[in-house]
């Protein structure tokens, strides 16, 4: 079974994320080395996610997103995910997960970033939140 383990906050225990300044402080080998690591704790983090999508009622969830390592111009500075309801899977409220060099959280949100496409807004996510018990 994969688990997250104590040494994987240690990945993001750096002053610098972004590709551009990391290629000024390493040799190519060096920061070859660097991606590698991140990559192998983001796999774990991928798979862990997956793992606890697995044991959620298929018919309630939809398929669990995880977000990738880097964004093309830094390494992230956190790992993050989003489960969502199967009858909101396009929309933005969702169970956010996050990993960062201090803490494991999960919480609830409304995932602002591209809302505008969703076709949902803060107000309707606030109305959600009476149902939670449910």
């Amino acid at each position: 079974m994969t688990e997250l383990t104590e040494e994987m906050y240690a990945i993001f225990d750096r002053n610098e994320f972004s590709f551009k300044k990391l290629k000024q402080q390493y040799s190519e080998d060096e920061l070859a080395q660097v991606k590698t690591d991140f990559k192998e704790v983001w796999q774990t983090w991928k798979e862990v996610n997956s793992n606890v999508y697995q044991k959620l009622p298929q018919d309630k969830f939809a398929k669990v997103h995880v977000e990738s390592w880097t964004n093309g111009w830094n390494l992230r500075d956190h790992y993050w995910a989003a489960f969502r309801v199967n009858t909101m899977a396009d929309k933005s409220p969702c169970i956010g997960v996050m990993l960062d060099k201090k803490q494991l959280q999960v919480y609830l949100m409304f995932q602002h970033y591209k809302s505008e496409k969703r076709g949902d807004n803060p107000e309707q996510y606030n109305e959600l939140l009476a149902d939670i018990p449910t």
